[in-house]
């Protein structure tokens, strides 16, 4: 089995090129998101967290650095990899590393077919399901927010 790495991507580094071409194969070609949908200029200002394995860009999720939380978003895992845990060890990374910075406050919004992921790593749903891209979606949170 090839060594997995995780690794922080620039913005405009290869690995973030890498990261966005994964996430228009998955989110553009397999769930058929609008191209212009995929991309914006949260790119430029995120943090990519990224999961290589023998070379390959096999994993990616960008932070977004909010008042209020971090934001966790367009996280992707290559096809090949699902079920495997590579998604679950990245999350888990970025969850650490961003406490380590003392950023303990996250925010997501899941895929409901991906709510049962979020929530055995601490994250609650809350609110309507809404759609975004054609794709049903709930918020998500790791924290109560404040009264």
């Amino acid at each position: 089995m090839s060594t997995e790495l995780i690794a922080i991507a620039p913005p405009s580094s290869d690995l973030a090129w890498l990261a966005h071409k994964l996430r228009r194969d998955v989110f553009v070609h397999e769930q058929h998101v609008p191209p212009e949908l995929e991309y914006d200029e949260l790119d430029l200002k995120s943090v990519h967290y990224v999961t290589l394995v023998g070379g390959d860009l096999v994993a990616a999720l960008r932070v977004i650095d909010l008042p209020e939380h971090q934001k966790i978003s367009r996280f992707v895992v290559h096809a090949a990899y699902r079920g495997r845990g590579v998604g679950r060890r990245l999350l888990e990374h970025t969850i650490a590393a961003l406490a380590e910075l003392g950023h303990t406050r996250l925010y997501l919004e899941a895929q409901v077919s991906a709510i049962g992921f979020y929530e055995r790593l601490g994250f609650a749903a809350y609110g309507p399901v809404y759609q975004d891209a054609g794709i049903d979606h709930r918020r998500m949170r790791n924290y109560e927010p404040d009264a």
